[in-house]
């Protein structure tokens, strides 16, 4: 469809697109598309002509960009600082469980909190048999209201049988989780808490590890 350049700079306008130029014969030949609708209008090469002094002037230098609308995923997003911190928590040495426990920074009741890319959980010396059997955000001070302890997320598949949660920690020494699709987020105030328990048999020693790469967002 052929508009009058008054139009057409309208329509590029507000749908924020480059427009495409060729040359033909005494005018500029513009195109413009969206996902919808594409439209053209011819515009005199005369100098002299007002829509000339205008195309010229303010839109030349956008025409012939790529159409091709850029895909910035959440990963590439340069909205984030990296963080680390990590935690630790001795096994006990009759249940050869341990629970290590890192509260998430900033304000509780915010927008504050962290954005998870990754965790690596370990004990200090690898036994078979040695897992970790939960991954729980926790309101360990009753923030919420329904309890000092309470669970508010879990990384965890609670849905799974109980034999089946978790993940059992090969001869490497060591899990790594990372997130999928997306940064996980972890609201400021609540605790990761990770329950690991020791193979083998009592009395259980060492001490749980976690590492935990995260992110805080950046001021707009």
């Amino acid at each position: 469809m052929e508009v009058a350049w008054s139009e057409f700079k309208k329509f590029i306008d507000q749908k924020r697109v480059s427009p495409q130029m060729v040359i033909v014969g005494s005018n500029y030949w513009l195109k413009a598309m969206n996902e919808f609708f594409d439209i053209e209008c011819l515009v005199s090469t005369d100098p002299a002509h007002p829509d000339t002094q205008d195309f010229e002037a303010n839109y030349l230098p956008i025409c012939n960009q790529s159409t091709t609308p850029e895909v910035v995923t959440q990963f590439e997003k340069r909205d984030k600082t990296l963080k680390i911190a990590h935690a630790e928590a001795p096994v006990d040495p009759v249940t050869g469980e341990a629970v290590a426990l890192l509260r998430v920074p900033g304000t509780p009741g915010t927008d504050d909190g962290r954005w998870i890319s990754a965790g690596v959980a370990f004990f200090d010396q690898y036994t078979p048999g040695d897992k970790i059997i939960s991954v729980h955000f926790t309101d360990e001070d009753n923030l919420l209201g329904m309890g000092a302890g309470a669970v508010a997320g879990s990384y965890t598949d609670d849905a799974a049988d109980a034999g089946n949660q978790g993940w059992a920690i090969p001869p490497c020494g060591f899990v790594k989780a990372e997130a999928v699709g997306g940064y996980g987020f972890a609201p400021a105030g609540l605790y990761l808490r990770v329950t690991g328990k020791k193979g083998g048999a009592a009395p259980y020693s060492g001490t749980l590890f976690v590492n935990l790469e995260w992110s805080e967002q950046d001021d707009a």
